[in-house]
This record gives C-alpha cells, sequence and structure tokens, in this order.
C-alpha cells in the first residue's frame, strides 16, 4: 500500500462520562440512572458493559445494566461514539446499620468486549443520600442569602 505522505495514527480521545441523570439517588430505593458516556466504543448489548461506582476508600460495587442506547444508531455499533447505559442504582442492605454507603462516589463505564483500558469515569459522579434524615437544601447568610 502507497500512501501519497507519511501515516501515523492520530492520539485516541479521551472516553467520558458526560452526566448522571438523575445525579443524586437514594440508599434505602433503587432507581434508573442514565449515565451519558462519549468517545467510547458504543454497543448494542447490555450485556457488553459494566458501570462500577467507587467510593473514596476505594470499595466499589457494580450496578445493574437495564438498557443501553446509542446516540446515532446509523453508526457502526462498535464506533466509537456517544451512547447511554441505564443502570439501577446501590441500595444498601441495612441502611440503619453503622455502615453506610452514603456520599458521592466515581461511575466508571466499561466496554468489556474492548477490555479494561476502554473506560470511562466521572468523579463524585453520583451522590447517594438516606432520604430517612434530614436534608439540608439552602444555606443563607445573616442577610438572607449567599453562604
Amino acid at each position: 500500500l502507497v500512501l501519497p505522505r507519511d501515516f501515523k495514527y492520530l492520539a485516541r480521545k479521551k472516553a467520558v462520562v458526560l452526566q448522571v441523570s438523575p445525579a443524586r439517588a437514594s440508599i434505602r430505593a433503587s432507581t434508573t440512572a442514565r449515565i451519558a458516556v462519549s468517545n467510547l466504543p458504543g454497543t448494542d448489548s447490555p450485556d457488553d458493559v459494566s458501570v462500577e461506582v467507587v467510593w473514596p476508600d476505594g470499595s466499589s460495587r457494580y450496578l445493574a445494566i437495564l438498557s443501553v442506547a446509542r446516540a446515532n444508531p446509523l453508526k457502526q455499533v462498535y464506533e466509537v461514539q456517544d451512547w447511554w447505559v441505564d443502570v439501577a442504582t446501590p441500595v444498601d442492605a441495612d441502611p440503619d446499620d453503622l455502615v453506610s454507603i452514603e456520599g458521592g462516589v466515581t461511575v466508571r463505564v466499561v466496554n468489556q468486549l474492548f477490555g479494561d483500558e476502554y473506560f470511562a469515569e466521572l468523579l463524585q459522579g453520583l451522590a447517594l443520600y438516606d432520604d430517612a434524615l434530614p436534608q439540608v437544601t439552602r444555606v443563607a447568610g445573616p442577610d438572607g442569602s449567599g453562604p
């Protein structure tokens, strides 16, 4: 194969988690969260995907994959592209014990067909909270607004 000029590979774009929606989830009942990823090889099968949440102490849990959808179904299935994965958020088996899963977690998405080196993640991408406890929704200063 003769090329008109020198050939070189382009650097791969960094795969990223663009958004987790909703960004907060109760630890008492599982809800569906949609994770938007970009620059990761696509798929049409939930079996190809793993989603892991990682707490700051390094503990982790894999989430149940509900469905996947590609932003542009006309692209080749495994082409690098934008897509979504729907997951069931984690539930604390005993939310009243002294060990809680509350807090911000890193969300990591992997297309398993391409290995662990092809992943996208979002630090503090999901906030897990206990909705049985009081929640601070706003802090007001002495003048009634701001910190």
